[in-house]
């Protein structure tokens, strides 16, 4: 997977924050705002209002994520990703919010699962899609 040249075992995700844009056309202003500080970062579309900004180091990115006078003004939330953690417990979900459709695939969530530990792929079973039709969430 590359996304403009970044590959994650570059560290790229580490180095990452998420943000969720109140207006679509502000993510310009964020933008223009790291720019006049001459910080150095490449901007993701993740979908809907999500963005991904990715930074040249950890330290620069806990700067951006941390000094809200950046963003508050156009962005809803800010979070910094991580490329590891501890789970609690041997069984744990993963909740993606804003992947790209692009980016739907086997191979993709399986990097993704080996980064808090070692992923568990459950083959699509019919019958227990059957079992949920017609069920509601």
């Amino acid at each position: 997977m590359s996304v403009k040249g970044l590959e994650p075992d570059e560290g790229w995700l580490k180095r990452s924050a998420v943000g969720v844009l109140k207006v679509f056309a502000s993510v310009s202003k964020v933008n223009q705002s790291l720019t006049d500080r001459c910080i150095s970062f490449s901007t993701l579309y993740f979908g809907d209002k999500s963005i991904v900004w990715v930074f040249k180091s950890e330290s620069v990115r806990d700067r951006f994520t941390t000094n809200r006078n950046l963003w508050s003004n156009c962005l809803s939330s800010m979070v910094r990703s991580c490329d590891s953690a501890t789970p609690q417990s041997r069984l744990c979900w993963i909740s993606c919010v804003g992947v790209p459709l692009t980016w739907w695939s086997e191979s993709f969530f399986m990097r993704l699962g080996w980064i808090i530990g070692e992923p568990l792929l459950v083959k699509d079973n019919i019958r227990l899609r059957r079992s949920l039709i017609g069920v509601e969430f």
